[in-house]
């Protein structure tokens, strides 16, 4: 049997007390290393600490930044990663409620023109964090995908003004022009039976978060064939589909600092809040969950509206045993043969998101990177260039 060789994918988190041409540093050092594939940058318009845990007690970072909500334009940083470093492909999270599907499309194909390598949409149906606070309606969160993964492809392939009418988007003579140096790609980004129908239907592939999503290996290999047949089922072809998994870590070659970082406040209310995106899944592995069956964070949680008290009830209980299923817990080499797991499962596209750092010293940061990139050394089984 061939290893399948894997995409790999470094997010680039940068707020604004950072100049936003750093992430063109860090994207130039990425590519450098030779055994990855794509940055990616995550739109938010909030942070996911409520302010109350965001102190220099808890993570050093809040001594250079002094909130966790200070982000910048991530279609701006994609560009200066794109531009720094064009052999990187380039990712953007974002979702189909705050931005239309016309200026969404610009946008890539802006993206497009800068790389070498493919540029992708992970669009999904949006967080009520970032919608409610902002005048924004996340229940319009599936039928706005919907009408946006239509049109993304339609402004892609029209050479002429067109009329669409969709759930809630109605164009009329809608037109951004032909001019298209490269096509970028959208894939959707989230779960449930009508958003995976859309993403095979209207798609080029789909991501998830682990161990968030709470699938095992065996789990995430039947998800993956019930979803390629979805795919094979709209008359395309599955292996064109694309299956990224996002991997959330706990990774150090030091166990003591894993085991300082998971009793850390911070990865403690993390694995509270979205250790399990459902619920019922604490129960089946035998832990007690801290929150009702049908709570979801991204329909429920937003983190300004939270006391202290309540902050302080997700921390308290947080379990060791909650929190270490949270993460994918161990030393470069252990992590990469987790990640492996899921590649050898169907994945085609892993990045990596490691929670140690937020507890560590700043100017621990590039060691933090060089654990990444050996991963993904390991994932490609190569050798990193110097």
């Amino acid at each position: 049997m061939t290893r399948r060789v894997v995409q790999t994918v470094l997010p680039t988190v940068l707020d604004r007390a950072f100049p936003p041409q750093m992430v063109g540093e860090l994207a130039k050092a990425v590519e450098q290393s030779g055994v990855v594939d794509f940055a990616l940058v995550f739109d938010q318009l909030c942070g996911f600490y409520p302010p109350q845990l965001w102190r220099p007690e808890f993570t050093p970072l809040a001594t250079v930044s002094r909130d966790n909500d200070s982000f910048c334009d991530a279609f701006i940083l994609a560009a200066f990663a794109a531009a720094a470093a064009p052999n990187l492909g380039v990712m953007v999270t974002h979702d189909a409620i705050r931005k239309g599907a016309a200026e969404l499309t610009q946008s890539m194909l802006t993206l497009a023109g800068i790389t070498e390598r493919p540029a992708v949409l992970l669009l999904g149906a949006g967080e009520v964090k970032q919608s409610r606070p902002f005048g924004y309606r996340r229940v319009e969160g599936l039928d706005r995908l919907e009408d946006s993964l239509q049109l993304f492809h339609r402004l892609l392939e029209c050479d002429a003004p067109f009329d669409f009418d969709g759930n809630l988007t109605n164009f009329r003579d809608a037109y951004i022009g032909t001019v298209r140096p490269r096509k970028p790609e959208v894939w959707v980004l989230g779960a449930g039976p009508r958003l995976l129908e859309m993403g095979a239907r209207h798609s080029n592939g789909w991501f998830t978060v682990e161990p968030f999503a709470g699938h095992t290996p065996e789990e995430f290999e039947i998800e993956v064939k019930r979803i390629k047949a979805m795919v094979e089922n709209q008359g395309r072809d599955p292996e064109d589909f694309n299956i990224g998994v996002t991997i959330t870590l706990a990774c150090h070659d030091d166990e003591q600092i894993i085991e300082e970082a998971l009793a850390n406040p911070l990865l403690k209310y993390i694995a509270g809040i979205w250790g399990r995106f459902d619920q019922r899944q604490w129960k089946r592995e035998g832990v007690a969950a801290l929150f009702p069956p049908n709570w979801h964070y991204a329909l429920k949680y937003v983190p300004m509206e939270l006391t202290l008290a309540e902050v302080q009830r997700v921390v308290d209980g947080a379990t060791p045993e909650m929190v270490r299923k949270s993460f994918f817990v161990g030393s470069p080499a252990t992590v990469a043969a987790h990640c492996q797991d899921y590649v050898d499962a169907g994945a085609t596209h892993i990045v990596l998101y490691d929670m140690v750092g937020v507890t560590r010293p700043v100017e621990e940061a590039f060691a933090g990177l060089s654990r990444l990139i050996e991963i993904c050394r390991l994932l490609k089984g190569a050798d990193v260039v110097s």
